[in-house]
């Protein structure tokens, strides 16, 4: 998840002290624009509507 503002981008904190995207996992249902509300909500405590999401591509993660 990118978070674009006239401000700049949203980086967020790991837990290991690294910068990264806010971001996470799409739930079994969930579209990927209801995934990101919840997800920079969750991580952030930033809320946005799903209409203002735009995909622009995936990751998947095999692990």
């Amino acid at each position: 998840m990118i978070l674009l503002s006239e401000q700049g981008i949203l980086l967020d904190r790991h837990r290991l002290g690294t910068l990264e995207l806010p971001g996470g996992s799409v739930k079994a249902g969930e579209s990927f624009e209801d995934a990101v509300v919840r997800e920079l909500a969750e991580e952030t405590g930033l809320v946005t509507r799903a209409e203002d999401v735009v995909l622009l591509g995936t990751l998947v993660a095999r692990l």
